[in-house]
């Protein structure tokens, strides 16, 4: 069994996957002829012994072979061609071999079954060969067997062979006739069947491709998160053995406390004895404080359920307070105080874990000094009187990024500017842009405190690290700004001179794909940002359903009220036919709340082909009655072209 299903996949290493099939067919149909040829033989022999019409059938048993060893060296089509067409054009040959004068005359019995037989195989040209691919050589068999098939009569007068019935002219045209209407509708059910098999073999190993490369990634988020529950582990127990240690120390300081309260006698003494101890002890739990801090980065998320919970415990018994001392009052009032810092701590801490797990993906070009001017007026209660501001952004007015990190970048440091500034002398703030190549430079520098980069330098963008204790704060705010610097694909690096001041400098590298970043993308449309021209657009695929036509709108108001854009483009080519009623509400849902938030100019693309003459005058009108300026286009090239022209327009007017 094994060695039979062996030579039936012979030639399919060599062949496309889709190709399997026809040629395992191939195969097999050589193997069963083969078969049915011996099986005829010696029945034939049985009942009239060796004649030469036996021997000249027995020379099928040289071709058989033949398709399965084409197939096996490479030779698939030619093996096919052979396998689909072998049959008729053999009994075409055993017809030539057979002597004109000996049998003259063809009788009913010796005419119809080899034409039958030969018929009905005419349907091997679609089985072995893909109707979507191979469409020459389906038509090449076909026509070598409809020559054999339908041509059977001519054949057999050009050899000298007569049938017996065709005396009669009606005769041969009614057979023929019919040989021929059989032979169509054979061959033509045929290859529609194969066809819608094909097609569904097709989709099947699309399916099945998609399939695997789905069980790919699945493979690869398992294996990644079993690591990370090995991780998870790890850092448990390294938890569990902290927690041992503290509640260790927890246990000497009760311990501590009780021979306190015995030897109250002789208080000052002791008070002295025990200091020392609780600072040793103190010095331990910082060293258990340091280690914990590692894990609060995968550990403050899970932390938020319980100290939640410790909140409204503290709220519930500060309710009551009447049957408590005042010793217990004061430690309620602590427990209910680190709670609060506790819960501030983590929040801070999931602020991180956030910034680091989110997906930014679409960048902005931020106008620099639009962005430093709406900082510098919120923090203008917080500027001396006789601070001194200089801008200069003339050389890179611009920046790529993603518009809140920029935001939050530039405000944590002009705000550092003003914790840290020096009271001995007024303010001064010069904020600089210039090109590095594809990068962009933006230098914030200062006259403030200074910081000693030889003793802190390594710990300045850690968290948790303060270096100036005269202010308030936690020491996250460089910390953001580096971990934001790095989302955005860029880097900051600093110059300081204690009691000097200090230069920080933002490196903001351009990304490599600006003008069609992808939005949303389906099977109906994609929406993309253009972040050069800003301005944002559709590009239909194909013609949606109705519920798939809102949505894709109702994401492209989000995304214009996000970015904030008066430009866009609708590629309205492969959109096809919208329901007017569907329209209707585009243009009195979308539009107006577009035009809101500020939508201005809106270019058209259209295929005249597609005569739509009704929906794009009912755009026309509504725009303009919406105060929008529209124009129409026939490719997205000129659409670009003229929304530039207003961008540039309007930047000559205001310069």
């Amino acid at each position: 069994m094994h060695l039979i299903n062996q030579l039936f996949h012979l030639g399919t290493q060599k062949a496309d996957n889709h190709l399997h099939r026809s040629i395992i067919l191939a195969n097999q149909f050589a193997l069963i002829v083969f078969l049915l040829t011996i099986v005829l033989i010696i029945f034939l022999i049985a009942i009239s012994g060796i004649t030469p019409g036996i021997l000249r059938i027995g020379i099928s048993f040289f071709f058989y072979p033949l398709i399965p060893l084409l197939q096996y060296y490479g030779y698939n089509k030619a093996g096919r061609l052979l396998a689909s067409c072998f049959v008729p054009v053999f009994i075409i040959i055993l017809m030539s071999f057979s002597s004109a004068r000996s049998t003259p005359l063809i009788h009913t019995a010796s005419y119809f079954p080899p034409r039958i037989l030969a018929m009905a195989t005419c349907i091997l040209p679609m089985l072995v060969f893909d109707t979507l691919r191979e469409k020459k050589w389906i038509t090449l068999s076909l026509t070598i067997c409809a020559v054999c098939v339908l041509g059977y009569d001519f054949l057999l007068q050009l050899i000298g062979h007569e049938v017996e019935f065709y005396s009669r002219r009606d005769l041969f045209l009614y057979y023929n006739l019919v040989f021929g209407i059989h032979f169509v509708t054979l061959t033509a059910s045929a290859f529609l069947m194969k066809r819608l098999t094909d097609k569904k073999d097709d989709e099947n190993i699309r399916l099945m491709s998609e399939l695997h490369e789905k069980n790919k990634k699945l493979e690869s988020a398992l294996h990644n998160q079993e690591s990370l529950i090995k991780e998870i582990t790890n850092q448990s127990e390294e938890l569990r053995t902290n927690q041992e240690k503290l509640q260790d120390a927890y246990q000497l300081i009760e311990k501590q406390k009780e021979e306190l309260r015995k030897h109250n006698e002789h208080l000052e003494e002791l008070v002295k004895q025990k200091s020392q101890e609780l600072l040793m002890a103190n010095d331990e739990l910082s060293k258990h404080n340091s280690e914990l801090r590692q894990f609060s980065y995968t550990l403050s998320h899970n932390l938020r359920g319980p100290v939640a919970r410790l909140i409204g415990l503290t709220n519930l018994l500060s309710r009551d307070q009447s049957g408590l001392s005042e010793e217990q009052r004061y430690l309620l009032r602590l427990l209910k105080n680190s709670t609060t810092d506790l819960d501030t701590i983590i929040r801070d801490l999931n602020k991180i874990i956030d910034l680091r797990n989110a997906i930014y993906g679409i960048k902005e070009k931020v106008d620099l000094l639009q962005e430093v001017t709406r900082i510098l007026l919120t923090l203008k209660e917080q500027f001396p009187a006789d601070a001194q501001i200089e801008t200069d952004f003339a050389k890179a007015p611009f920046v790529y990024g993603i518009r809140p990190m920029i935001n939050s970048v530039l405000y944590n440091l002009i705000s550092n500017a003003i914790k840290y500034r020096a009271h001995t002398r007024p303010l001064k703030l010069i904020l600089k842009s210039q090109m590095n190549g594809d990068a962009v430079l933006v230098t914030i520098s200062d006259n403030g405190l200074g910081i000693n980069l030889d003793q802190f330098g390594k710990d300045l963008f850690s968290m948790y690290k303060r270096f100036h204790t005269h202010t308030e704060g936690k020491g996250l705010g460089l910390y953001l700004v580096k971990t934001q610097m790095e989302l955005m694909g860029g880097s900051i690096s600093v110059e300081s001179k204690l009691n000097t001041g200090t230069t920080f400098i933002l490196n903001f590298k351009k990304p490599a794909e600006v003008e069609g970043q992808i939005c949303d993308d389906n099977e109906y449309g994609r929406i993309y940002y253009n972040a050069r021209l800003n301005l944002c657009g559709i590009i239909w695929k194909q013609q949606p359903t109705s519920e798939a036509y809102r949505k894709i709108f109702e994401k492209s108001l989000e995304i214009l009220r996000l970015y904030n854009t008066p430009f866009w483009i609708s590629d309205l080519r492969k959109q096809g036919r919208v329901p007017s009623e569907d329209q209707i509400w585009m243009l009195t849902t979308i539009l107006p709340d577009a035009v809101n938030n500020g939508l201005s100019y809106v270019a058209v693309i259209f295929d005249p082909k597609q005569h739509n003459e009704d929906y794009l005058k009912r755009i026309d009108e509504n725009l303009h009655n919406a105060g929008v300026k529209v124009k129409f286009f026939q490719s997205k090239n000129e659409a670009e072209a003229w929304l530039e022209s207003i961008q540039e327009s309007a930047t000559i007017k205001l310069d």
